[in-house]
């Protein structure tokens, strides 16, 4: 079971409470309105501390509350008044809009900025390594690493989204939702440079999810000169299918493409399609993917999943089961730099087999950085806690050795 996703705002605050650890509190909540944009109270500071322990403390808006500053805000604290009932901090600069009211979480940072913290959060994901695997194909976009849907063409009505709910073999997928009745259809293409040649055999496959026992989608490799299905495959089957054939390009095809057809007479709530493959059987030499920065992000091995058991449902056809066989390897490959390309580094498949089934890369890849304190990631949060706790407390500690205090 992967780890649950962890937010920058807890990241964060987690790694304040590490370099803080006799300050008290890192992150509260005010207690009453102060009425201002530059003073904040709170009880709690008064019974844990003197006004010199906060003062030159950031202080951080922690949350999106109606009148409050905004979130992200950054304060100093320039005197704290600790004489009557309520504890106050004094801030400088008044925050831009909003007073500090009641109820409003925020974070004090005794020595770095938060924003440090965020950085050095991003500075660890970009040095972290995880492993993908990435479907190899001619499709644009076939392996549905890209956010936007704009590569592909949805005809009829509907809506199409990427998603990491529903997800099979890749890290997102396409959500095609009310999928239109009998005539909704699509379209997902190779670009220019990617056409196959007349004549020549090709593996087409893709991963699609059904969420409805009703549901009925076809897929087909489809000649766009003649305006003809060149072969097709058909899913039924509540949930998730693989479906794949070995068809041959007509000798008069200048252009192809993978069209899916919904063959309800109603429109589907959602259906989700994962890897949409499309792959010359005899090829050897394929464009780096472009989700892998360097040539040493690639592990140098291609793998495979071995066909399903067929599903024998009414009206399906070209379908399989999936997960039925572990993935094995399918041969070594090496990628080499080709100056003289737009895409200069090339994979070369050294198995002399011709392509029969959907091939994967393994590849590794930085983890995102985060943008927001909403932000997730599915780094090991307990390792970039403590990598960042000690980056900082070796900056600590020479800014202190270069002033001469230790």
């Amino acid at each position: 079971m992967a780890a649950p996703p962890t937010t920058r705002v807890t990241l964060r605050q987690k790694i304040a409470k590490k370099l803080y650890p006799t300050k008290y509190p890192v992150s509260s909540t005010t207690t009453s309105a102060s009425s201002s944009a530059s003073k904040l109270n709170d009880t709690i500071l008064g019974a844990n501390g003197r006004a010199q322990d906060y003062v030159g403390a950031w202080v951080y808006c922690a949350e999106t509350v109606t009148d409050a500053p905004p979130i992200n805000t950054l304060q100093k604290v320039v005197n704290a008044d600790f004489s009557g009932t309520t504890s106050q901090l004094l801030l400088l600069p008044a925050a831009a809009s909003g007073t500090w009211i009641s109820g409003v979480d925020y974070e004090l940072h005794y020595k770095f900025s938060p924003k440090i913290l965020e950085e050095k959060i991003n500075e660890i994901l970009e040095n972290l390594r995880r492993e993908i695997w990435l479907p190899l194909t001619l499709i644009t976009d076939g392996n549905m690493e890209l956010t936007t849907t704009s590569d592909f063409t949805l005809a009829g009505g509907g809506s199409l989204a990427k998603g990491t709910t529903t997800v099979l073999r890749s890290r997102q997928s396409l959500e095609i939702t009310t999928f239109a009745a009998t005539t909704g259809t699509l379209t997902a293409t190779p670009s220019t440079a990617n056409l196959p040649a007349p004549e020549e055999s090709v593996l087409v496959a893709a991963d699609i999810y059904l969420g409805a026992a009703a549901d009925d989608v076809t897929m087909a490799l489809y000649d766009v000169t003649n305006s003809a299905n060149i072969d097709t495959a058909r899913a039924v089957k509540l949930g998730w299918q693989t479906l794949r054939f070995v068809a041959q390009i007509p000798a008069t095809a200048e252009s192809v493409s993978i069209v899916f057809t919904n063959n309800r007479a109603a429109a589907t709530s959602t259906v989700v399609i994962g890897a949409i493959i499309l792959l010359p059987t005899k090829r050897k030499v394929f464009n780096y993917p472009a989700q892998l920065e360097w040539s040493e992000d690639f592990a140098e091995e291609i793998y495979y999943f071995a066909p399903g058991n067929a599903i024998t449902l009414t009206n399906a056809s070209n379908a399989e089961r999936i997960h039925e066989h572990p993935a094995r390897t399918w041969g070594e490959a090496t990628c080499w730099r080709d100056e003289a390309s737009g895409n200069s580094y090339k994979i070369e498949l050294h198995n002399t087999r011709e392509i029969e089934h959907p091939l994967f890369i393994r590849g590794y890849v930085d983890f995102p950085t985060l943008s927001a304190d909403t932000s997730t990631t599915y780094a090991p949060e307990d390792l970039i806690v403590g990598l960042a706790y000690a980056d900082l407390m070796e900056e600590w500690a020479q800014e202190e050795l270069d002033a001469g205090r230790v």
